[in-house]
């Protein structure tokens, strides 16, 4: 055995002691600088991404040939998951093309795929699917992403990183994001939404019938009209969309959430102390004063923001787009 491999199972049997209650955790593989692992079961993207963090790891991400050669016979081979076909065996992996469509990038850095292998039948101009997985051949595909019962469920796939004292830690502030397209509803967007502002800016578009989904629903539906899901990244702006809250509580005499741009996914680095929540278009990062495990997705609530589970709770879907200068 290998100092690495040695250094390897001593953190694993440290992370196992920590979480005996989760499920069974299986390894996947090794590379140069990291250990893939997984879970025996199938979750939609968010859930993929949920299971990684409730188990001491990150999404993985997959940037060589041999990581790519490295999971998929993984998943030609494994036995553990024998009740699924394996031509249907496929890993989620944290990449998506929400931003920009048809230009995948990491969740964790915002920075556009060096390595990729997209299949050749796959539509890379879906508005509709904006997760990627790689299958038991080895190809990539993008998928509907937003939930169980409406989505795709898939296999998680996590890293954990080797120490390695070549490693540096690079600042989120260093990296360079792709650009983001100017955002315009799309010819589909009908008169069922609702217009609010200008406001530094932008204009806020809400669902008329106040239909509450989701937050990956949420932002699904954003991105397939041509918008982003709403961010409040200024005072003015909290407390525009704040007001929106209270307006459409007044209206129905219900409390309702709406579903913000912004979470904490792939930021839980050894505990809660290290949270910092992001907005997804930009990559800021800011601090929450109540971080929890599982409340990662930013909502706004009658008069003020918050952060909730992205799952459990539903709230509008209120998109945003850019106001043309006056």
């Amino acid at each position: 055995m290998t100092l690495k491999h040695f250094i390897l199972a001593l953190v694993l049997s440290i992370v196992g002691l920590s979480n005996a209650q989760l499920e069974r955790r299986i390894y996947v593989g090794i590379s140069y600088d990291k250990a893939f692992f997984t879970v025996p079961s199938r979750y939609s993207w968010q859930e993929a991404l949920d299971m990684c963090l409730l188990n001491g790891w990150t999404a993985a991400s997959v940037n060589t040939h041999l990581e790519n050669e490295i999971v998929s016979n993984f998943l030609n081979s494994s036995s553990y998951f024998s009740d699924i076909p394996t031509e249907d065996r496929a890993f989620w992996i944290p990449a998506t093309d929400f931003e920009d469509e048809g230009n995948f990038t990491w969740i964790r850095t915002r920075q556009t795929l060096e390595y990729s292998n997209w299949a050749e039948d796959n539509t890379m101009y879906n508005r509709s699917r904006n997760c990627a997985i790689i299958r038991s051949n080895g190809e990539w595909s993008d998928e509907v992403c937003s939930g169980s019962y409406d989505g795709e469920s898939h296999i998680p796939l996590c890293e954990m990183t080797l120490i390695d004292y070549r490693n540096v830690r690079v600042d989120d502030t260093d990296l360079t994001p792709s650009p983001i397209p100017k955002l315009t509803p799309t010819a589909e967007f009908d008169e069922s939404w609702e217009t609010y502002g200008p406001v530094n800016g932008k204009l806020y578009y809400a669902d008329r019938s106040f239909r509450e989904d989701r937050w990956a629903v949420s932002r699904t539906t954003c991105h397939e009209n041509g918008l982003r899901l709403a961010t409040t990244e200024t005072i003015e702006e909290i407390d525009f969309v704040a007001n929106m809250s209270m307006s459409f509580y007044m209206q129905n005499q219900t409390n309702y959430l709406i579903n913000l741009g912004g979470s904490s996914i792939l930021t839980h680095e050894c505990g809660i102390s290290t949270t910092r929540f992001y907005w997804h278009h930009s990559g800021v990062t800011f601090e929450n004063s109540s971080p929890h495990f599982r409340y990662r997705c930013l909502m706004m609530v009658p008069g003020y923001m918050t952060n909730m589970d992205c799952i459990a709770y539903w709230g509008v879907t209120v998109c945003e787009g850019e106001a043309e200068p006056e």
